[in-house]
């Protein structure tokens, strides 16, 4: 299929008919996403949205008169101060963002082949570069409401529906992996898009095959005889062979719904929560690559990764793979609630008091909590996930070393300033629980974290991992998931390193 879109002059999106106002919502994105690529919003660091927005509401001057005047009209037209009389809109929007094209897997080979794409909705015919703006204008006019507006007292439930309730992600999705410079390796692919729909769980893998720029050498097959725990198994033996350990961080126990070895991802189940890295595109190479953001180096080595697999039986292979003990869980704060930000930072600073026993630690201490409190990393900016910055650690420490954390609001952050450091801690936060370690370590780990798990950090990754003990079965462990441990996410390795082999049922 993917060679006859290629062939295609032109190939026609079909989003459905017109109805629940979907033609409101195509007037605002050509003619809003049209006005935003001709005025170059985006193209260029001073013309960032946030930029703008916050310069236009510090009634700063901006580089034209059409800026202005486009950006009071997007104001006006995403956020008010009476909420109500842009909810039509908004609730347009959502909708036509909602409709089951943008969430199909085999979507992806039409989109991304297509020499050009006009999307459809009714008789109404959206460019792709209309779309494209569109896209990054309420995703990024969402984020500055987000984090940014003071007006928009979080603690208190917002109108729906809103600018806070149009969901961009998918469609973008769609759209970066069509536009980027060239292929991208199966994991960026099957990462990107693991919210897609398919009645098929194997086609989760085979309509990205067709796309993937190392399908080839992968050695990955398109066969339906294989059954889907046959194929997942199959697909995480070959991304770990190829050093895509990363695999290992994109499991979750809770929701997998298959009989799969916990140490392969179940595809058609999307993670509770956020890995702690994400792929990304390194746009300062001349042909843009993948790469993983923020960058760790908890075991990261220039060697292959140690892995082998021992076959009991073709459906559970076990996974053989080296590492290095970190230590065992010793006690766990709560698990991240909606709007626990008290909870999260309380759980955090008593954890710390355990491994900066010493009076004269405090600066230390302070720094390990607040790093640990967003896994170290900081919003995305442009293209990257950075590290949390020392300077934007001082401007987190200025205003929260004095306060009580046990009465620490949502609303107090962003008041002052911090609304970037509370996406952060959300978004990390989310399905996982502070963590106090052996070995004088803190850190943030899965929800199903408890006393007694232990640790390591494999060889060749770039994150530590937690497992558990399988019962009846001293020799066999359990991976949980993934975990972030201060004074644990920098190291390079030599090959004459103590390592441990484990075994991963």
């Amino acid at each position: 299929m993917g060679e006859i879109y290629s062939r295609a002059q032109e190939v026609i999106a079909w989003l459905g008919p017109a109805a629940e106002d979907s033609d409101l919502a195509v007037d605002w994105i050509v003619q809003f996403g049209t006005r935003s690529y001709n005025l170059g919003i985006g193209m260029t660091p001073e013309l960032r949205l946030r930029h703008l927005l916050s310069r236009f509401e510090d009634n700063k001057a901006l580089p034209s008169d059409d800026l202005t005047s486009f950006l009071r009209e997007l104001n006006a037209q995403l956020f008010t101060t009476d909420p109500t009389s842009s909810m039509r809109l908004c609730e347009a929007l959502s909708k036509i963002l909602k409709r089951p094209y943008w969430g199909r897997i085999w979507v992806v080979q039409e989109v991304v082949s297509a020499r050009t794409i006009i999307f459809m909705c009714g008789k109404a015919r959206i460019t792709e570069t209309a779309m494209h703006h569109a896209l990054r204008l309420l995703r990024n006019f969402r984020h500055y409401v987000t984090t940014m507006r003071v007006s928009l007292n979080v603690r208190q439930p917002v109108m729906e529906p809103s600018i806070i309730h149009v969901d961009t992600q998918d469609p973008i999705n769609l759209l970066k992996t069509r536009r980027a410079a060239a292929s991208l390796p199966l994991i960026h692919l099957l990462r990107t898009h693991r919210k897609f729909y398919a009645s098929d769980p194997r086609d989760k893998v085979f309509a990205l095959l067709g796309l993937a720029s190392d399908a080839e050498t992968l050695g990955i097959r398109v066969d339906y005889h294989q059954t889907f725990e046959q194929v997942f198994t199959a697909v995480a033996e070959k991304l770990l062979l190829n050093g895509f350990v990363e695999v290992l961080s994109l499991t979750d126990s809770e929701t997998s719904q298959h009989a799969l070895p916990s140490w392969v991802p179940d595809w058609p189940h999307d993670n509770r929560r956020m890995p702690l890295q994400q792929r990304g595109l390194d746009r300062s190479a001349r042909i843009h690559t993948s790469c993983l953001q923020p960058p760790y180096a908890a075991g990261r080595t220039n060697a292959a990764s140690h892995i082998k697999f021992k076959p009991i039986e073709i459906t559970a292979p076990l996974l053989g793979v080296k590492g290095r003990l970190i230590g065992e869980i010793l006690d766990v704060g709560a698990v991240w609630k909606a709007g626990g930000v008290s909870q999260w930072l309380d759980d955090l600073e008593r954890l710390s008091y355990q491994v900066y026993i010493d009076l004269g630690a405090s600066d230390q201490r302070l720094h390990a909590l607040y790093r640990t409190s967003v896994a170290d990393q900081q919003i995305r900016d442009g293209s990257s996930k950075p590290r949390l910055s020392e300077v934007k650690l001082q401007k987190i420490l200025q205003y929260l070393a004095s306060k009580d954390l046990k009465s620490m609001e949502i609303d107090h952050l962003i008041e002052d300033g911090l609304g970037h450091y509370y996406q952060q801690l959300h978004d990390i936060a989310i399905s996982r629980r502070p963590l106090l370690v052996s070995g004088k370590y803190m850190g943030i780990g899965p929800s199903e974290a408890e006393a007694g798990d232990i640790i390591y950090t494999l060889y060749g990754s770039d994150v530590p991992h937690l497992f558990r003990s399988i019962p009846g079965n001293s020799r066999c462990f359990q991976l949980i998931g993934e975990v972030y441990i201060h004074g644990a996410m920098d190291h390079t390795w030599d090959d004459k390193a103590f390592m441990n082999t484990i075994t991963v049922l």
